[in-house]
């Protein structure tokens, strides 16, 4: 059985999916064959962070700019600087921000 995750309008979809990976004649022919085995699960754009942002442990650099209001590049700019710092935490090349400790540090300065 193929699983497909859509959304909208399903036969415009399956199309579509086809074309990129075939000609047209050949993604006609392939829905006729597989008609009837395919499982359609439609995606709703849901929230997947349901946990409060004043109650995560970390935030992301977006996260954390919306939160205290500070743009994203001096954040970064923060960051870079306190590489080593005990609010920073890297997952992969993402830099994260360990929330009560960054509210620590901000609360200790008077100029970012």
């Amino acid at each position: 059985m193929i699983t497909l995750f859509l959304s909208e309008d399903i036969e415009k979809n399956r199309i579509q999916v086809c074309k990129l990976l075939f000609s047209v004649e050949f993604a006609q022919w392939l829905l006729e064959r597989i008609k009837g085995r395919i499982e359609v699960h439609f995606m709703e754009r849901r929230e997947t962070n349901h946990i409060p942002v004043w109650q995560r442990y970390l935030l992301t650099v977006t996260e954390a700019a919306e939160y205290y209001h500070i743009g994203e590049n001096k954040l970064r700019m923060i960051i870079e600087e306190h590489i080593d710092g005990e609010f920073v935490i890297m997952n992969g090349n993402r830099y994260l921000l360990k929330r009560m400790r960054f509210e620590n540090f901000l609360d200790e300065s008077s100029v970012l």
